[in-house]
């Protein structure tokens, strides 16, 4: 079930054209930017919701905290130098706050199940249906776009050991795409609200929590998006000795192994930020 409702409220279509009226009358010198960035903003506001079904918040939730106890449970292994067995629970951290999100967001639901290869498929899917590939790439120092355009001809191979032997360069220079698209994103999407706020003189919580709502949606989509796609072959391969990477491979010298610690501090605060979100939506 991909929410990805083509047109708006009708209420909400007529606060959009008041907002663009105000915009061009007080920002005549930046109408510009506003005429690129202000529609795909409110667009994104319009289909970017919470769930609002009990049963599904609290299976978002769930699994999100099922994430937490991976995380855990991949750094101890890490710790006392587990690599297979670690990685395996970093993998599926990553997986289970994919499924979180989804639920949380209204992208699944509630008969749906995905199997483990199946999140970076739907997030991508996700992505293009909201056009969003074109958008990422407008931002300013933003690689994104063309890194998920890549990732879409990864996932034909899902199981290609070239992607689990991904060095640690390569990782780290896929996450660091990460990190000039959410500070774009944040920055985008807060002046866009702050802006509405101030000139139209609106102080409404409403408006702070739409602006926490999309800001949360679109830096987990990403970030989520690009790990569950590294990490995509290490289901079956810290396991299975019968594949293209075994386990004994999973030493301190495999740039998956590597990244790991580097990995863990992106993945952290996505799902706190999503558990912080999704709680209270039912307060």
């Amino acid at each position: 079930m991909i929410n990805t409702q083509d047109d708006f409220d009708p209420k909400l279509r007529l606060a959009y054209d008041c907002v663009i009226k105000a915009l061009r009358k007080h920002l005549e010198s930046e109408i510009e930017l506003w005429d690129e960035h202000l529609p795909k903003i409110v667009e994104l506001s319009d289909k970017f919701k919470l769930v609002e079904e009990p049963e599904l918040r609290k299976l978002a939730l769930d699994f999100l905290r099922e994430s937490e106890i991976d995380m855990c449970s991949c750094e101890i292994l890490y710790r006392n130098n587990v690599y297979p067995h670690a990685t395996y629970h970093f993998q599926q951290a990553v997986e289970k706050a994919s499924k979180g999100y989804m639920w949380g967001f209204g992208f699944l639901g509630r008969d749906d199940r995905i199997r483990f290869h199946e999140s970076p498929k739907l997030f991508l899917m996700i992505l293009e249906k909201m056009d969003l590939f074109a958008w990422l790439e407008s931002l300013p120092e933003t690689r994104i776009g063309s890194l998920m355009l890549k990732a879409k001809r990864i996932l034909t191979n899902p199981e290609n050991p070239g992607i689990a032997r991904w060095s640690y360069e390569e990782i780290s220079e896929h996450l660091s795409s990460i990190d000039s698209s959410t500070n774009n994103i944040r920055v985008m999407v807060e002046e866009v609200f702050d802006c509405v706020s101030a000139r139209l003189n609106i102080k409404s919580e409403n408006i702070e929590k739409g602006k926490a709502t999309l800001t949360r949606a679109l830096l987990s989509a990403v970030v989520l998006c690009l790990l569950s796609i590294i990490m995509l072959p290490h289901e079956a391969y810290t396991r299975y000795p019968d594949r293209n990477v075994k386990p004994d491979e999973y030493t301190s010298e495999l740039g998956v192994v590597k990244a790991i610690p580097k990995m863990m501090k992106y993945l952290q605060p996505e799902v706190e930020g999503l558990i912080v979100i999704i709680s209270e939506q039912s307060k």
